[in-house]
C-alpha cells in the first residue's frame, strides 16, 4: 500500500488551503502528486426553462476555480510536489468515486460541510461507501461548545483500532506506512462487552490473553522496534472506547477499517466507523 497519488476534493471553504498544506508531509512516505478536484454542483448551473443550461455561469465558476487552484499550485510546487487540477460540473457522490477509479489514486481527502459541527454529512458517507481507497475525512478546525480545536500535525500520534478483520488489518498496514512520521502510535483492540457477557473471570482472562498474544504476533510482523508503538487491549463498546482513548492519548488521527460484515454495515459504513466519524474531534481515516 503506497501513497504516491492523492486526490484532494474542495469546495474552497475557509481553511481548505491550510488543510491541504498539512498533507504535504506525506512526501516523506512517497507522495509525488496531488490532484485537486472541484465539482460544481449541477443544480448551480442546471437547466432553467425556457433558457436551458447556464453555460456562462458554468464557465465563470470554472474560471474562478482555476484562479484559486493557481494560488494553491504555487504552494504545492514550493514543496517539490506535482499537481494537476480537475474542475467539472457534476454530482460529488457519483463523480468523486469515479475520479478515484480513473486516476488510480492512493488516498482520497474529503472535508466537512461546517467546521463548527462534529457530524459528517450524508453525502460524505455516501462517497465513503462507494470508494475503494483509503479516505481521510479532515476536520481542520471545529468548535465544540466553548472549545475551538485546530487539527495540525495529523500524523504525529495516530491511533489505529483493529478487530483482526481484513479491513482492520489493511488499516494497520496504512498505520505502518506512517511509522517514520509519527512520534508515537497507538494500536488498540477492543473486546466487545457482548462477547464476554456471561463468562466467568477465568474465561475472560483467557480471552484477553489470547487477544493480547494475537496482537503481539501481528505487530512483530510489521515493527522490528515497537518502542514508538503502544498496544492496548481494552474491554467495552468499541466505538466509545476508540473516542475516549483518542481524547485521553491526544491522538492526532484515528484510523479504522470499514466493516462490511452485514447488510446494515454495508448501508452505514459499519457501526463503529459511522459512530466515530460523527463524533471524533480528530481527523478520521477509513480504510476499505
Amino acid at each position: 500500500m503506497s501513497i504516491k497519488r492523492l486526490l484532494y476534493c474542495t469546495k474552497f471553504r475557509d481553511l481548505s488551503l491550510q488543510a491541504l498544506k498539512e498533507l504535504f508531509v506525506l512526501k516523506k512516505v512517497g507522495l509525488e502528486e496531488i490532484i485537486l478536484l472541484h465539482i460544481i454542483p449541477r443544480e448551480d448551473v442546471s437547466y432553467v426553462f425556457p433558457f436551458g443550461y447556464l453555460e456562462e455561469e458554468a464557465n465563470r465558476l470554472k474560471e474562478e476555480a482555476e484562479l484559486r487552484f493557481e494560488v494553491w499550485g504555487k504552494e504545492i510546487r514550493a514543496s517539490d510536489l506535482n499537481y494537476r487540477t480537475i474542475i467539472k460540473v457534476g454530482d460529488p457522490v457519483y463523480d468523486i468515486p469515479a475520479v478515484c477509479e480513473e486516476e488510480k489514486v492512493d488516498l482520497l481527502v474529503l472535508g466537512k460541510k461546517k467546521r463548527e459541527t462534529l457530524f459528517v454529512g450524508s453525502r460524505t458517507k455516501e462517497i465513503l461507501k462507494q470508494v475503494k481507497v483509503p479516505t481521510l475525512v479532515f476536520k481542520y478546525k471545529l468548535k465544540e461548545e466553548d472549545l475551538e480545536i485546530e487539527n495540525k500535525n495529523l500524523f504525529e500520534r495516530p491511533l489505529v483500532a483493529i478487530d483482526f478483520s481484513p479491513p482492520s488489518l489493511r488499516a494497520l498496514e496504512f498505520f505502518y506506512k506512517l511509522k517514520d512520521m509519527f512520534e508515537r502510535g497507538m494500536v488498540v483492540h477492543v473486546i466487545p462487552s457482548a462477547k464476554v457477557e456471561g463468562l466467568d473471570k477465568m474465561r475472560m482472562k483467557a480471552l484477553e490473553e489470547d487477544a493480547s498474544q494475537k496482537l503481539d504476533n501481528l505487530l512483530k510482523n510489521y515493527f522490528e522496534n515497537t518502542e514508538k508503538v503502544e498496544r492496548l487491549i481494552l474491554l467495552g463498546e468499541p466505538q466509545e472506547i476508540v473516542l475516549d482513548l483518542a481524547l485521553e492519548k491526544e491522538a492526532t488521527l484515528i484510523i479504522l477499517g470499514r466493516s462490511e460484515k452485514t447488510f446494515i454495515d454495508r448501508l452505514f459504513l459499519g457501526s463503529v466507523a459511522n459512530y466515530v466519524l460523527d463524533r471524533a474531534r480528530t481527523p478520521v481515516l477509513i480504510v476499505p
